[in-house]
């Protein structure tokens, strides 16, 4: 099914330390990016609502997101576009 198979580039692809989706994949698989995370993100609500994953797994996922979010460098209280998905730095 396409529907699961894009979910599933954002489910597996994902940076396992931050959680966020990688700018490339194949590619420099430190880098994620905060855009594509935007779009990684509603993938997990639609992949949850689809039962691709279980909503726990979804919160989960979500939440790693979100503390990485918490620790990672800001310019004038924004995120830049590319971020170091294992030091959070930019």
């Amino acid at each position: 099914m396409l529907q699961e198979a894009c979910f599933h580039y954002y489910w597996d692809g994902a940076d396992p330390s931050s959680g966020m989706t990688r700018e490339n994949i194949p590619g420099d698989d430190r880098i994620i990016a905060t855009g594509a995370s935007g779009m990684g993100i509603a993938a997990l609500v639609v992949g949850a609502d689809r039962h691709f994953i279980t909503r726990e797994q979804g919160v989960q996922r979500l939440t790693k997101i979100v503390n990485f979010l918490e620790h990672a460098q800001r310019y004038h209280g924004a995120w830049s576009h590319y971020i170091n998905g294992s030091t959070s730095q930019s």
